[in-house]
C-alpha cells in the first residue's frame, strides 16, 4: 500500500464554530478551574483548617502558626482570583485581535490543526500530553497547557470518539 493510499484512508473530521465573547469567557472559566487550578484548591482548605485548629489550641500553640496559615490562605486566594480575572481579560483581548471569529478545527490521523482568522496552528498527537474533558469543552493538552478549547456542541459523535481515541492512545 502506497503512502498516498494510507493518507487517503486516515479519518478526517472538520469542526466549525464561531468564537463569541460568551464562549471565550466560558472557555476561560472552565480552563482555569479544570486545568490550571485543578485540585490545588484543597491547599486553601487545608491551610484554613490548620489555622482553625491552631486557633482552637491557641493556649498551647504560639500565635504565629495561625497567622502564617491564615496569611497563606489569603495569599493563595488573592493569587488565584487575580489569575482568574486576568485569564478572562486576556482571552477577550485575544478575541478582539483576530480578523475573523470563524474557527475551523481539523482532526486527522497525524494531529489537529486549528485555523482562526488568517493564522493556523498544528499539533501532532504525539505532542499531546492528555485531554481534559469539562462540561462544555474538550481541551487537548500539550505540555500540560491547552492547545485549544473545543466546544462539545460543535462536534459530531464520530469526531468526539476520534478525539478521545487519539488522546487516549498518546497517554
Amino acid at each position: 500500500m502506497s503512502e498516498v493510499d494510507q493518507i487517503e484512508q486516515e479519518p478526517s473530521y472538520e469542526v466549525r464554530y464561531s468564537l463569541t465573547p460568551q464562549l471565550q469567557r466560558q472557555a476561560a472559566h472552565e480552563m482555569f478551574f479544570n486545568v490550571i487550578l485543578g485540585k490545588k484548591w484543597m491547599g486553601v482548605v487545608g491551610f484554613a483548617a490548620a489555622s482553625l485548629v491552631c486557633l482552637m489550641f491557641s493556649d498551647v500553640i504560639p500565635w504565629v502558626f495561625p497567622a502564617v496559615f491564615l496569611g497563606l490562605t489569603l495569599y493563595l486566594l488573592f493569587v488565584w482570583i487575580r489569575g482568574y480575572f486576568l485569564l478572562r481579560k486576556k482571552s477577550l483581548e485575544a478575541l478582539k485581535s483576530v480578523e475573523s471569529t470563524e474557527t475551523l478545527l481539523v482532526l486527522e490521523g497525524h494531529g489537529l490543526t486549528v485555523w482562526v482568522g488568517s493564522g493556523a496552528r498544528t499539533a501532532g498527537w504525539s505532542d499531546m500530553s492528555g485531554l481534559v474533558e469539562t462540561k462544555n469543552f474538550f481541551m487537548p493538552l500539550e505540555n500540560k497547557l491547552p492547545v485549544v478549547c473545543i466546544p462539545k456542541r460543535a462536534m459530531g459523535e464520530e469526531a468526539k470518539d476520534f478525539l478521545l481515541t487519539q488522546c487516549d492512545e498518546e497517554e
